[in-house]
């Protein structure tokens, strides 16, 4: 097993970054009535000019509905599909019409009956500054497993110049992931169907859970089948003897949403020395540069000053933003990795009590391997099974005693293998079951960061009875540039940069 150095780990699987410098709230306006199929918006031109001038809200912000498209750029898909760089419309925890980027791609095929699903990506942890924004690159979606029209959003704040990113805000991120459902809708038009799907890592596996658990009265038109949330930073409210991560995430934190939330004013909360070190690189550079300087004050205990951890706005800010306190529209795949130090097993194990505790339909599982980034490469196979059978309308076993089989009712939403590079290896699996056990032979592919040219990494296989986690065997060690495609926007700190 490769070893790693906590400060090594810290910085390329949690992934955090910058608050951009205190700015207008330009890309705020006036919020319409969200669309349906019916009444999509009518698209811009495309827009010709450079990347950067891409980022600039326009001033002032366009009226429109949550989804609409407020600019569009061509970008490199690979020769299958078309994409777009977009600029659509949300809301953010307040109310407040936001300018939100990210990507869409679209295959360029004809639709099947009932048009293409949605496949929607929420990103890993990869600043909260606007040059962090991973549609800059651009870092493409995945597919996992289904092919569809594919929606990545960056997060409110991650992108538009002078703003930054409210990290961890719960309701603006589930926000930001479900229009940009609109947005791949609005994008599209009638080669989309009703049907999405939801995959997020690490951070994105937070905002997939809000997503999931908001989707039945935010995103009523269109029905969700099935969310993955894999190693996803959860059950924020509590600590698991993880001091060092809690502070590097709640200093994200705290800068990011200081900007919407004044009652979280870094200059109070921070002690003078750590605000001095940290407020340059958090705020005008991305994860890794954040997270180094952050690190010694960490490991100190003197982030913030005392007591800063049980002041009411800190408290409060935790307990709204926290998941798993109601049952979402779909079904849940969550897995955790027992070697990640960044979501520690215990978050993660804890999160699968507090969702089987209000009745959420669950496949749980742990890579007893995995670390931060690792995880999703062991389990991605399993996880693209687990969508196709959703999309395919079987019933799922939910790994929560208490919770009734589910399964859709509707005609199954067309599945294609991953647009990926395969090379078959001989790894070796134990699929347990309660009553047999048997052995399979997976492949496992690497995903590079690159993601116009990237390839989907995925092995191991396992079941799991109604009363204990499945337990999915290592399919190998991180080797050069290869990251999980749930976390790899995590990874961002290991290329030069995201800015265009």
């Amino acid at each position: 097993m490769r070893r790693w150095s906590l400060t090594c780990v810290v910085v390329l699987a949690l992934g955090l970054t910058p608050f951009a410098p205190s700015a207008s709230a330009s890309g705020r306006g006036t919020l319409d009535v969200p669309p349906t199929a019916a009444t999509r918006a009518t698209l811009p031109a495309p827009f010709t000019g450079s990347v950067d001038d891409f980022y600039v809200v326009p001033h002032p912000l366009p009226a429109g509905a949550r989804g609409d498209i407020i600019r569009m750029q061509a970008v490199d898909a690979g020769g299958s599909r078309t994409g777009w760089r977009v600029m659509y419309h949300s809301v953010d925890e307040a109310g407040h019409d936001r300018a939100v980027t990210g990507i869409v791609t679209i295959p360029n095929a004809p639709p099947p009956d009932g048009g293409w699903p949605v496949v929607a990506y929420a990103h890993g942890t990869t600043g909260i500054s606007p040059s962090c924004a991973p549609s800059r690159g651009p870092s493409l979606p995945y597919p996992f497993g289904i092919e569809g029209v594919f929606a990545q959003t960056d997060y409110i704040g991650l992108g538009p110049v002078g703003e930054l990113h409210p990290y961890l805000q719960r309701e603006a991120e589930a926000n930001a992931v479900l229009d940009s459902v609109r947005a791949a809708h609005n994008i599209a038009g009638a080669a989309v169907g009703n049907d999405w799907f939801l995959v997020g890592g690490s951070q994105g596996g937070h905002a997939a859970i809000a997503a999931n658990e908001d989707a039945v009265t935010e995103l009523p038109e269109y029905r969700l089948l099935g969310t993955v949330a894999l190693v996803p930073g959860a059950e924020v409210t509590r600590d698991f003897d993880d001091p060092v991560q809690v502070g590097i995430i709640m200093a994200f934190a705290i800068f990011g949403n200081s900007q919407d939330s004044p009652d979280l004013d870094p200059h109070e909360l921070f002690t003078p020395e750590a605000y001095d070190a940290l407020v340059g690189p958090m705020t005008t550079q991305c994860a890794g540069e954040g997270i180094v300087a952050a690190i010694p004050f960490a490991l100190a205990g003197t982030l913030f000053r005392p007591g800063v951890e049980d002041l009411p706005q800190v408290v409060a800010w935790r307990e709204r933003n926290e998941v798993a306190r109601r049952r979402g529209e779909s079904p849940l795949f969550v897995a955790g990795g027992v070697k990640d130090i960044t979501v520690v097993i215990a978050r993660v194990r804890a999160l699968r009590e507090s969702l089987c505790a209000i009745g959420q339909p669950l496949t749980y599982v742990e890579a007893p391997e995995g670390d931060h980034n690792t995880t999703g490469v062991i389990v991605a196979a399993q996880a693209i099974e687990w969508l196709r059978a959703r999309a395919a309308g079987e019933p799922l076993e939910s790994d929560c005693p208490d919770v009734e089989p589910t399964t859709t009712t509707t005609a199954p939403t067309t599945t294609t293998a991953p647009t990926t590079t395969t090379t078959p290896s001989t790894t070796t699996s134990t699929t347990i079951d309660s009553s047999t056990t048997s052995t399979t032979t997976s492949q496992s592919t690497t995903t590079t960061l690159q993601a116009p040219t990237s390839t989907t990494a995925g092995s191991g296989t396992s079941t799991t009875s109604s009363s204990s986690p499945a337990v999915v065997n290592a399919a190998g060690e991180r080797s050069g540039g290869a990251v999980s495609p749930a976390v790899a926007a995590d990874a961002v700190t290991a290329q030069p940069s995201y800015t265009g």
